[in-house]
């Protein structure tokens, strides 16, 4: 499988998905679904919400990919997709577990180690959707270190830019 299929069937699910879930987070829709996983244990911006909603855009976003490409069966794409979603939310939480146990805030980083702590934010989930995605379509060790890389930059970049137009208060 080359770059444009896992730019396709990896990246764009994920990024629109993220997106997706960035709104309603901004504008506060689906209220009823901000219930935090665990205020104690992960704080309070781990909720069902966002692993409702990242599993089901992530789902919805690897649809047209399937489609077009015809590379994998759309109920196949679907559950990449939800995959993708879900381990994207939960890859996240050790990450939060340890903060909440080192005093830091839900939603603030180490004061000791800031530049340290936003690679530990963007590398968390990019390793919990890869040791998915790599489950479920069978790739090598060159494979997933340059999927690493790429999402690593992509993640990097993208935070920033959302973070520079003002969609989120933090980088």
């Amino acid at each position: 499988m080359n770059l444009s299929f896992h730019i396709q069937h990896y990246f764009i699910p994920l990024i629109l998905a993220n997106l997706s879930h960035m709104m309603i987070v901004r504008y506060g829709w689906f209220k009823a679904l901000e219930i935090p996983l665990s205020n104690a244990h992960f704080g309070a911006h781990k909720t069902w919400r966002g692993i409702i909603f990242l599993s089901l855009f992530a789902s919805m976003f690897s649809l047209p990919a399937a489609y077009g490409s015809g590379a994998i069966p759309l109920n196949q794409a679907a559950l990449l997709g939800a995959g993708l979603g879900l381990s994207y939310a939960l890859a996240e939480l050790p990450n939060s577990y340890f903060k909440r146990k080192m005093g830091i805030a839900s939603g603030q980083r180490s004061q000791s180690f800031p530049k340290l702590q936003v690679l530990i934010d963007k590398s968390d989930s990019l390793i919990g959707t890869l040791v998915f995605y790599s489950l479920f379509i069978h790739l090598e060790w060159p494979q997933i270190a340059l999927l690493f890389s790429l999402g690593l930059a992509l993640h990097l970049s993208l935070s920033f830019l959302i973070w520079q137009i003002g969609l989120k208060k933090e980088f």
